[in-house]
């Protein structure tokens, strides 16, 4: 199967798992929905009312943001009329990102924006400039994201203890980190990938329903041999930590992998647009991780100076 072709098995995947995400969402709105109704019917109105902000505040507006954002083109292709237009709107892209990193980004010293801005019109130089940007300033964003949605599935996923809110928090949560990634590096993985993203999004949902039917307290009783005070609360407590800690790390692996996804596209793309043999691929790899590190050094000694003026 050559690249293309699983492209489209990807997409055709991705499709799907939108459809099931979407209805496992929709059934578990209505089973908590139909549940409140026993309480007063004007508190699952309210529900209601509430979800549907939520919904289009952390997965609608998120999922247009995501989609509307730009990405590279990486199909590395013979037609001379393809490859021009490949590299042109990987050079629209580059731009792109320049300027959204410019605008949205404050972790990114401001002498670094002004050289960003300077070379906007300079496709090289901006490459070159930008590259390392990414892989140090923006990979720092993108650890902080992970580790603040990988925290809030813990505890919404370890505190309900109900199979559809986890699948609603878990589904809301993912979306919005890779649509937070995303903001912050300025650009999104191509639809291939966000459709291996949307399938590991379901794939989290699903093993969460697995392991809320996994009694653990009860596993505690039996492994402690006695059913005490002590294990009717020490159970409960083992399970709620495991559920929410291993829907944490699933929340946490799909960061991973959309930080992986724009990564490597953005080193393939520089690659292809710039006719790079395999020596010349590795050898940037190796000026990059220089210049990360010599800008590690440059940034600390600024800091210094700063703290010495103050």
């Amino acid at each position: 199967m050559n690249n293309r072709n699983k492209n489209k098995f990807w997409i055709l995947i991705g499709i799907g798992s939108a459809i099931l995400l979407l209805l496992i969402l929709i059934s578990s709105i209505i089973e908590i929905g139909e549940r409140l109704a026993t309480i007063h019917i004007y508190v699952s109105y309210a529900y209601y009312i509430l979800l549907t902000i939520m919904i289009i505040i952390l997965i609608i507006y998120p999922t247009i943001y995501i989609l509307s954002s730009p990405s590279f083109k990486i199909n590395d292709d013979s037609n001379p009329n393809k490859q021009t237009k490949r590299k042109n709107h990987n050079n629209k892209t580059l731009k792109k990102i320049a300027k959204n990193i410019i605008k949205n980004n404050d972790n990114i010293p401001l002498f670094r924006k002004e050289s960003l801005q300077a070379v906007l019109n300079n496709k090289k130089e901006l490459q070159n400039q930008l590259e390392p940007i990414i892989n140090l300033y923006i990979k720092e964003d993108i650890s902080k994201i992970m580790n603040k949605h990988a925290i809030n599935v813990f505890v919404r996923t370890a505190l309900s203890q109900n199979n559809n809110l986890d699948a609603i928090a878990i589904i809301m949560s993912n979306v919005e980190m890779v649509k937070e990634i995303v903001y912050v590096a300025g650009y999104r993985p191509s639809n291939a990938k966000l459709s291996k993203l949307t399938f590991k999004i379901l794939r989290n949902v699903l093993i969460s329903y697995g392991i809320n039917e996994i009694k653990i307290s009860d596993m505690v009783k039996t492994f402690l041999k006695t059913s005490t005070q002590f294990t009717a609360v020490i159970g409960p407590l083992v399970e709620m930590s495991l559920q929410g800690t291993a829907n944490a790390l699933l929340t946490y692996r799909v960061g991973i992998q959309t930080r992986k996804f724009l990564f490597k596209e953005y080193h393939l793309s520089n690659v292809i647009d710039n006719e790079l043999e395999m020596k010349e691929a590795e050898t940037r790899i190796t000026e990059l991780k220089k210049e990360i590190e010599r800008m590690r050094k440059e940034d600390k000694q600024m800091k210094k100076e700063q703290k010495g003026q103050n």
